[in-house]
């Protein structure tokens, strides 16, 4: 019998595998289990950041919340299979009024979330280091309060701060506790801060992770876009930007991971943040019934001969170096 520990390492091997015989065949052969999922608690949020589509009043679907039934569904369904699990895509996950219980379903799994750091107070904090999470990333654009409210209008840097300071004193009391990330988004705005931020990680022994910033706004690449190219996902052609050079076909996160949205719709990636192409909805089906299902399928297999089958694709920065 293989031991439960080994069976995601073997999926996951085998969905490489597979995808590469696909890519290089130009056929979809087989169907291995998800290696990765992203579950949206909730696509609310109380930022107002103007790149991202929620805080900017840019995304098209509804608001709301995930059922705990929902959940559930996927939690039992992806056991066994996946290597990690986000808790998060659109919106601020610890928003949901159940967001604890949905966090103790992932229970066993490698869960992770990602929060702007202003729910972190000292009951959350407690509550979080017991919760089993595998890793929790905050975000933190700055150290002063003008640059890191440029983007990330209506948060209160010294609110996150706090809120770091009590997650890593609760956290550093248990043995097995999440382990705190700090994500800082890079951009014109901010780029004089980095260094700042560096070594405010290093004085608190946390990873930093920087991540390219994502521009949804064409009209403002000038005021995101850093001018060192070197740490961004864009380059300049002529007086416009556009996405660096990326693989013309083919993608491993489609093929190995799914994102279901707060509603229960499963779509191929996190790009698509208006849920255009859904495969299925797990209040009418399935887990493993979508994934497996002949639309996902159909993608895939259109995916595999070339990008340009959609306009979610064709721009997807998928391929490209984003974090530094």
């Amino acid at each position: 019998m293989i031991p439960m520990g080994a069976k995601q390492y073997l999926n996951g091997a085998y969905s490489m595998l597979s995808y590469g015989f696909s890519y290089l065949s130009h056929k979809v052969t087989g169907s291995p289990l998800p290696v990765g999922v992203s579950v949206e608690l909730t696509d609310v949020c109380n930022l107002k950041c103007p790149e991202c589509a929620t805080g900017s009043g840019r995304l098209l679907r509804p608001a709301g919340y995930m059922d705990l039934s929902i959940a559930a569904d996927i939690a039992s369904s992806v056991r066994g299979s996946v290597l990690n699990a986000n808790l998060y895509f659109q919106g601020e996950p610890m928003m949901h009024p159940s967001f604890f219980e949905i966090v103790s379903l992932f229970k066993g799994i490698k869960s992770v979330i990602s929060t702007n750091g202003h729910f972190l107070t000292e009951e959350n904090c407690r509550k979080l280091s017991s919760s089993g999470l595998a890793s929790i990333i905050i975000s933190l654009d700055g150290l002063t309060q003008s640059v890191y409210s440029s983007y990330r209008q209506g948060g209160k840097i010294d609110v996150v701060k706090a809120g770091i300071m009590r997650l890593l004193f609760e956290t550093r009391k248990r043995s097995r506790a999440p382990i705190v990330k700090l994500l800082f988004l890079y951009g014109r705005h901010n780029s004089n801060e980095l260094a700042a931020v560096r070594a405010f990680a290093r004085e608190l022994r946390v990873e930093l992770i920087v991540k390219s910033m994502q521009i949804i706004d064409a009209s403002d690449y000038d005021k995101w876009i850093p001018q060192d190219g070197s740490m961004t996902r864009y380059e300049k052609s002529g007086e416009t930007y556009c996405l660096k050079k990326r693989p013309e076909r083919g993608c491993l996160r489609a093929w190995t991971s799914s994102v279901i949205t707060w509603d229960g719709n499963m779509i191929p990636c996190c790009y698509d943040k208006d849920a255009t192409i859904v495969f299925g909805n797990l209040r009418h089906d399935t887990f493993m019934g979508i994934w497996s299902g002949d639309v996902r399928r159909s993608f895939i297999s259109d995916l595999m001969k070339s990008r340009n089958i959609n306009n979610i694709c064709s721009k997807c920065p998928q391929g490209l170096s984003l974090f530094y």
